[in-house]
């Protein structure tokens, strides 16, 4: 099975009538397909060389220019060790090579000038800025001239992964090492010969003894792969799939509907990268448009797994009524959520889905979600329940589908903050949640999730009090307008209350007034004036 990764032979050398090889630098082209550029002047074949910098980064002036002249001569003794054509120097400043319209289209025209139909371009995997710009725009550039030529991407910073073609230069070694020397100004900085001497060793780890070194290349033809950023930018599980090597169907397992309900946010390319590397060989990838309109093409696959795309070009939709759309698009086994801008981990859904394996009488399980959010943080985070619909909570619960009961749960649209405790409430009905906190470290786990743990179900350990859901929106103006009435309450509590200490104050005074001896002198006085009054009335 190795042999789908890295070759174990040999290949012969590909078919060209005209060779063209784009240079970041004054010396890509030698110390990355050198050997092969030698064995196609051997063939007679026409090589043409464009170096695409001056190679003068950090040098100003006078010292620039006399450092760039330098390196052109460099490269033009190595041309000649080679047997090949003097290069030809665009001189773009060193490390402001952009990849754009601008390049792409010089890119073209050279291709078309020279009739090369191979090209050699530095791998987009390569480390160096102006190796990866080089790449991208020699990519472009052949998709859009369409077929006219074939792309050879050759290693010089990092090893080309999986390889398609390992060329044996053991019969020009010498000819590539002779090369290497006719760069003295940057071997006195590093020792480039001998490291691509190690590549080239190393490169021979697949092939005969008798194979002393090798270049890496892979081939690209805008011809066969006609999706050149599906083949050239994918990821090691959708390579697995596409190589046909050895995985787990999971056939025997219940088949597990992941379901992601995007707005097309830029980095759900590299949460469905994520789902592609799940253990589980038994999942379908439901992804629902939910800002409506055009999205953009996902294709269907997601690495070894079905990818359907739901609501394409379709009208915008809430999260309620697109997650529900994704639950009627589901099959029936085991239903996980997932936010599109998190990364979900294999062991999450290992460790869910055997909870639920060992107890077939539970309709969900659930754990503290471990997963990396892609816009926040890149730390690994632990959520607790959630009851909002960004789907925090829910990348950490598995669930049946159908439940248990057979009655089918959804999300209620016509409800704003309690959708999810909602829907939570309905497979609580269906049956118990098991939980699998347990299996996590102590130290990563907040007090609410600690809390939950010692519980039974779910619809137990939240309880449903008002410490544990948020208030809807009529609850939290109802909630106002009694705090405001008890306030005014004790406000007017406390008035009563002053008044009536007055009032007892009062009394006192006058109890103390009549039990005085003036008080009772001046009696027949109040009482004469009294009868006078009645009288004259």
């Amino acid at each position: 099975m190795e042999d789908l990764i890295v070759p174990y032979l040999c290949g012969s050398l590909p078919c060209a009538k005209q060779v063209l090889v784009f240079a970041p630098h004054p010396d890509d082209e030698v110390f990355g397909p050198g050997g092969t550029l030698a064995l196609y002047a051997q063939a007679n074949v026409p090589v043409t060389v464009i170096v695409l910098t001056d190679g003068a980064f950090g040098k100003e002036g006078a010292a620039r220019t006399k450092w760039l002249e330098l390196r052109e001569a460099e490269s033009r003794a190595a041309a000649v060790v080679l047997g090949i054509s003097p290069p030809m120097f665009w001189r773009i400043p060193d490390r402001q090579l952009a990849f754009g319209e601008t390049l792409i289209a010089r890119m073209q025209d050279a291709i078309n000038q020279t009739g090369a139909d191979l090209v050699f371009a530095t791998a987009l995997t390569e480390m160096h800025p102006d190796h990866r710009v080089t790449g991208m725009a020699a990519v472009e550039a052949i998709r859009r001239l369409g077929g006219v030529a074939r792309l050879a991407m050759y290693e010089v910073g990092i090893p080309v992964p999986s390889p398609s073609l390992l060329m044996d230069i053991s019969p020009v070694l010498d000819k590539k090492q002779a090369a290497m020397a006719c760069f003295p100004s940057q071997l006195a900085l590093q020792r480039y010969a001998e490291q691509i001497s190690a590549l080239n060793r190393f490169r021979t780890y697949t092939l005969p003894a008798e194979v002393s070194a090798a270049e890496g290349l892979r081939f690209w033809d805008p011809v066969v792969d006609a999706s050149p950023w599906q083949t050239l930018f994918e990821s090691e599980a959708v390579r697995r799939q596409r190589s046909g090597l050895l995985m787990e169907t999971g056939d025997h397992l219940p088949l597990l509907n992941v379901i992601i309900c995007s707005t097309d946010h830029p980095v759900l390319v590299d949460t469905l990268n994520s789902v592609a590397c799940l253990t589980h060989g038994h999942v379908v990838v439901t992804v629902v448009n939910a800002k409506g309109g055009r999205h953009s093409t996902l294709g269907d696959q997601c690495g070894p797994f079905r990818l359907d795309l739901l609501n394409q070009d379709g009208e915008p939709l809430s999260d309620s009524v697109a997650a529900n759309l994704a639950l009627d698009h589901c099959h029936a086994g085991v239903v996980l959520f997932l936010d599109e801008t998190q990364l979900l981990e294999p062991q999450q859904t290992a460790r869910l889905l055997c909870e639920l394996i060992r107890h077939p009488e539970c309709s969900a399980a659930f754990a503290g979600a471990d997963f990396h959010d892609l816009i926040e943080t890149n730390q690994r985070a632990m959520v607790h329940c959630s009851p909002t619909m960004n789907f925090s909570f829910f990348n950490s619960l598995l669930f049946r589908q159908p439940p248990l009961t057979g009655v089918a749960c959804r999300f209620n649209p016509a409800m704003q903050t309690l959708k999810g405790w909602d829907f939570l409430l309905q497979l609580a009905l269906s049956g118990d949640f098991r939980n699998v906190l347990k299996q996590i470290n102590e130290n990563c786990k907040p007090d609410l999730i600690r809390e939950i743990e010692s519980g039974g179900t779910l619809l137990n350990e939240c309880r449903l009090n008002d410490e544990r859901l948020p208030k809807s929106d009529a609850e939290i103006e109802l909630n106002a307008r009694l705090e405001k009435s008890n306030i005014e309450k004790q406000v007017l509590l406390a008035q009563m209350e002053q008044q009536n200490q007055a009032l007892e104050a009062t009394k006192k005074e006058l109890d103390q007034l009549r039990a005085s001896r003036s008080w009772r002198i001046t009696a027949p006085l109040r009482n004469f004036r009294s009868w006078w009054f009645t009288r004259k009335q």
